[in-house]
């Protein structure tokens, strides 16, 4: 399966139309998506404003990554000390470089140079340690809250809405700095909305059926 992952979220389309022309000169396929919330965004806590996110191929990601890197050191001594991370102290550097996921690219890369430039230069093998940790830190499955799975159940009774509940509990994923896909929730969450969509099927069976029974009587 070699489906298309988010690689990136920006602020406009004109930033993500920016990187979609790089990859496409080295031959990367992308297209670039405005994404509406959905519930399960929702009950993982994300906020409701549409997004702008350039997808890969899953198989692209290292190589766009490369890409990107090879980019960014081409124009990182363009960079002058009026950029904003030249403001921010030694920790919060060290911040962006521990939760690079979090930051763009480039201010990585910058951060990186700036602590450099301050004597506190850091190796590619600790970078890629920090790498590995933080993948297997996001990568962790999260216990779906109390609140919202007892309003799945009460959803679940009157059908269709916590059929979607039970759906998104049950197959919702993030997608890992390294381009990889896991479940965000752990089992007995994941059974939750199992169960879920069988009480929420059963209801809507009945509803069908029911209509369709009145119906027959009427006429």
């Amino acid at each position: 399966m070699n489906d298309y992952v988010s690689f990136q979220s920006f602020h406009s389309e004109e930033e993500a139309s920016s990187l979609a022309e790089i990859f496409s000169k080295n031959n990367i396929d992308c297209t670039i998506v405005k994404a509406k919330p959905i519930i399960d965004s929702v009950i993982i806590g994300e906020d409701a404003e549409d997004k702008i996110y350039l997808k890969i191929k899953n198989s692209d990601f290292k190589k766009a990554n490369e890409v990107l890197q090879k980019q960014i050191e081409e124009n990182l001594d363009k960079i002058g000390d009026d950029y904003y991370l030249y403001s921010f102290s030694n920790n919060e550097l060290l911040e962006i470089i521990n939760k690079s996921d979090e930051w763009s690219k480039q201010d990585f890369f910058v951060a990186k140079k700036i602590l450099t430039e301050r004597g506190l230069s850091i190796s590619e093998k600790d970078i890629s340690k920090i790498r590995w940790e933080r993948i297997k830190e996001i990568g962790k499955q999260e216990k779906g809250s109390t609140f919202w799975i007892i309003i799945g159940y009460i959803f679940s009774i009157g059908g269709i809405f916590g059929f979607f509940f039970g759906l998104a509990y049950l197959t919702a994923k993030k997608i890992l700095p390294d381009g990889n896909r896991v479940f965000v929730y752990d089992e007995a969450t994941r059974n939750h909305g199992r169960t879920m969509l069988i009480i929420s099927s059963i209801f809507i069976l009945i509803d069908i059926l029911t209509g369709l029974g009145l119906r027959g009587m009427i006429f």
